[in-house]
């Protein structure tokens, strides 16, 4: 028994800027048999509201819920093993900002309570 649909979003949806002939219909049909759908990506450099943005481009209404990221998986990881700060690291070690659970880099940066963004960054590993 199927009991909902994951729905990868690129070559899927769209192709580049232009969305992919009966992909809007399809998600249509699916809603209207009962089927729960998540949509899924493995971008990393996009926002949240900026895949959102395109889906409903492309006539699909969908929420933030119905998105799943390499951030939000990592956030729900970050959560559920009660992690309570990591540094988030990109491009060759550059560390950009602490994050903690309930934070999500693809809405934007947020600092830990207390603390503000850094506003230089560092560019080697940090120490073990």
């Amino acid at each position: 028994m199927i009991r909902g649909v994951l729905l990868d979003i690129a070559g899927v949806f769209h192709d580049g800027d232009s969305a992919v002939s009966g992909s809007a219909d399809a998600v249509r049909r699916l809603r209207d048999a009962g089927f729960p759908e998540r949509f899924l990506t493995n971008a990393t450099r996009r926002p949240e509201r900026v895949i959102l943005d395109k889906l409903r481009s492309f006539g699909i209404e969908t929420t933030s819920d119905d998105l799943l990221t390499p951030a939000s998986a990592a956030r729900t990881w970050m959560e559920t093993m009660a992690i309570p700060r990591i540094s988030c690291c990109i491009r060759t070690w550059t560390r950009i900002s602490p994050m903690t659970p309930g934070t999500d880099p693809s809405r934007g940066w947020s600092a830990m309570p207390g603390h503000t963004l850094p506003t230089t960054v560092e560019t080697r590993p940090p120490a073990s």
